[in-house]
């Protein structure tokens, strides 16, 4: 596990919090039986932690500052900004860990959706998980036969999973199917639209980030 804080300035370098930060990070990693490195960068975050993730797999961060519902909050947001740069999957964690048990997929076929059907199929082939697997239908666009072939790849990886398809708004449609089956990880696609229609009309990834009780994995 690599960790990195991120400073604005050189002048902002607090180095006995940043030496507290790195002893708790090593404490962490030593309790659990991980190799960990810890790094202090300088610069703004979403370009720093963008940079350094083309060397990992994964970015995990706190979901402290979810996007905010209005679009001038939405334009200066760090979250936004950094799920849009970041070449990797990014983790969003709104509180304590949790285990991994029931993870929920919102799948509507997307090139970006795929990645998390993936990592979905991955996650119940190794360790035995059964996924709770949802499609959204909304009001007005073409019904689509997409959870044909979710059903077709996660049956061809060897993987568990409940097939759902429902009506209505994303968003609250992803957290309402999560909270019934007591899922513990949503993990969908990440932004979709032109960068300035999601500034001004919003996005389901959005919404869901700033309501979810459990962690969000937005995928690439």
């Amino acid at each position: 596990i690599h960790g990195v804080h991120v400073v604005p300035s050189e002048r902002k370098r607090d180095q006995q919090k940043i030496s507290s930060y790195q002893e708790k990070f090593t404490q962490k990693c030593t309790s659990s039986g991980i190799n960990g490195d810890f790094a202090v960068d300088v610069g703004k975050v979403p370009r720093i932690i963008s940079r350094r993730a083309r060397w990992t797999d994964l970015v995990v961060i706190s979901l402290n500052y979810p996007p905010a519902p209005r679009p001038i909050s939405r334009l200066s947001s760090g979250l936004s900004t950094l799920i849009r740069r970041c070449p990797r999957p990014i983790l969003a964690v709104p509180g304590p860990a949790t285990a991994l048990e029931r993870p929920l997929i919102a799948y509507d076929g997307s090139p970006k959706a795929e990645e998390a059907l993936y990592i979905g199929a991955h996650i119940s082939s190794t360790w035995n998980k059964q996924l709770v697997v949802v499609y959204i239908q909304e009001q007005g666009k073409t019904p689509a036969n997409t959870l044909a072939h979710a059903k077709q790849y996660l049956n061809d990886q060897g993987a568990q999973a409940i097939l759902l398809e429902r009506h209505g708004q994303v968003a609250p449609q992803i957290l309402k199917t999560a909270s019934e089956y007591e899922c513990d990880l949503i993990m969908m696609g990440g932004y979709g639209f032109n960068p300035l229609v999601e500034i001004a009309l919003g996005s389901a990834v959005d919404e869901v980030l700033r309501s979810s009780q459990i962690p969000v994995l937005v995928c690439r």
